[in-house]
């Protein structure tokens, strides 16, 4: 069959297998149709700027046009993965691989790799990478998806940074690889380097709300509230329908003491998330505000609704079933029902280990690790509260050894059992712990109430007051009634007034 091969905006009649190839990216498509291939341009552009359903719009068009299009399929199937509609994607990464035989190598690598990575057969993925790197080490999308790998997966930052420099040495103006690059710079530690990157993406990509929602990500794990809460308005101005702006704006207000204008946010966006089929990711954002709120009864009643699950792990949304555990388990050892907590825990371990035993290695190496620490700093929790505090020290210090993250990965484990020691009068623990947050986040609330409290009792005043001074700044915008604000207030007080 005789196929068009578009090379810049020449048009050549060919024999053989054909293929679209571009300049500016520097990869090839092998299609029949110059209309597929601007729609499939087109759906590029558009999961660029993280407008999904238009992209999968685009994709279907492109796949209409030339039904043989595997590249295109590729697409359609990271879009209906990123909807988290699974039977959809299923079906496009089922096209995509059958029609790659008749693609370019370079084409049948990067769907064995796509396909791999959506399957969470981290093997294999690994595998159709090192053959991209072996064969193809200069291609742009090889050194992302190696970037990726060495960021997400193997911590090694530095070698992630130098690689992502050289594909933009390659191509400066490709935004994934500056939106890349912020995240890992963060990471490295490198605040203002992350900046400038997330910076660069808005400047090449203007008008889009991505840049502005990792910008707001950056200032949110900066502890920088306010500007994290600005930029995430600011993607919401873009695109109303951004719906993860919208989750991480409710996120960052619930950390603020916001908790109206935190559910506010959700109820606003809801007809949009219904509209993409994402129901239970909004449902589940609202109960993590409740959590915050310390409202534990509607917690509880509104993950009750998700019960019981299904027998085989959920993998269309694999985060809700152990979260909506957590979450049970959490407020149910707060009001006190700790055999129901014990429960919930057993339920918990039970999904990953059913999991992992219905599909070894799909979960990766990383999360294995964050599963298995939340879960006995989660117990840790329980022990405290049963009043077996030495216990519950000695687990979350063993749990803290046992894990090769550094102190800045760890830092949100590190405040949450900064509580609980507080809770057990172990003061001296707490406040060593919360150092660890503050060193850090300066400005993480938790970690600043904890420790404000915590040298009160010890006797540090000044220590106390500087602590509580940050803290109360801020949760200065928090809703009236809340009884940690309310409580770290009246030490305040009292502190300042005997100093």
């Amino acid at each position: 069959m005789r196929r068009l091969l578009w090379i810049g905006v020449g048009v050549v009649l060919a024999t053989a297998v054909a293929v679209v190839a571009w300049p500016r990216e520097r990869r090839e498509v092998t299609t029949r149709s110059k209309e597929a291939y601007h729609d499939y341009l087109q759906g590029r552009e558009l999961t660029e700027r993280w407008d999904h359903l238009a992209a999968r719009d685009a994709y279907l068009k492109a796949v209409s046009a030339d039904s043989t299009f595997a590249m295109a399929y590729l697409g359609l199937a990271r879009t209906y993965n990123t909807l988290r509609w699974m039977k959809e994607r299923d079906d496009a990464l089922a096209r995509a691989a059958r029609l790659s035989k008749g693609c370019t190598e370079l084409e049948c690598l990067l769907i064995a790799e796509g396909k791999a990575e959506m399957d969470g057969d981290h093997k294999a993925t690994n595998a159709a990478l090192d053959d991209l790197l072996k064969k193809y080490p200069e291609n742009p999308e090889t050194m992302m998806l190696q970037a990726t790998r060495l960021w997400r997966d193997e911590r090694k930052l530095d070698e992630a940074a130098a690689l992502l420099q050289k594909a933009l040495a390659a191509d400066p103006t490709r935004v994934t690889i500056h939106n890349l690059m912020g995240y890992v710079e963060m990471e490295r530690g490198n605040f203002d380097a992350a900046v400038a990157s997330l910076q660069r993406y808005a400047y090449y990509a203007p008008n889009q709300p991505n840049p502005h929602d990792s910008l707001g990500e950056i200032y949110l794990k900066a502890g920088r509230y306010e500007e994290a809460i600005a930029q995430y308005l600011e993607a919401l101005r873009i695109q109303p329908e951004f719906t993860n702006s919208a989750l991480m704006l409710a996120q960052v207000l619930a950390t603020t003491g916001q908790y109206k204008q935190g559910h506010l946010v959700l109820d606003t966006a809801h007809e949009v998330f219904s509209h993409i089929k994402q129901d239970r990711q909004w449902e589940l954002a609202q109960i993590s505000v409740d959590l915050d709120a310390k409202r534990y009864e509607d917690v509880l009643t509104r993950t009750q609704k998700f019960l019981p699950f299904p027998s085989a792990p959920d993998l269309a949304f694999l985060a809700l079933e152990p979260r909506i555990y957590a979450m049970r388990a959490y407020s149910q050892m707060e009001l006190a029902k700790f055999d129901d907590a014990a429960a919930s825990l057993d339920a918990y371990d039970s999904f990953w280990a059913l999991l992992e035993k219905s599909k070894p290695g799909y979960v990766g190496k990383q999360d294995s690790g964050d599963i298995a620490l939340s879960s006995k700093l989660l117990r840790a929790r329980l022990l405290s509260l049963t009043g077996k505090h030495d216990q519950a020290t000695e687990l979350a210090i063993a749990a803290f050894k046992n894990s090769d993250k550094p102190d800045k990965d760890l830092v949100y484990y590190y405040a949450a059992v900064a509580q609980v020691e507080l809770q057990g009068g172990a003061n001296q623990t707490a406040v060593e712990l919360a150092k660890k947050v503050i060193a850090v986040i300066p400005t993480n609330p938790t970690a600043n109430r904890v420790l404000g409290l915590a040298l009160a009792k010890l006797g540090d005043n000044d220590g106390a007051l500087s602590a509580l001074t940050t803290y109360l700044h801020v949760m200065r915008a928090a809703d009236p009634g809340n009884k940690d604000l309310d409580e770290a207030k009246a030490v305040y007080d009292r502190l300042l007034a005997s100093s």
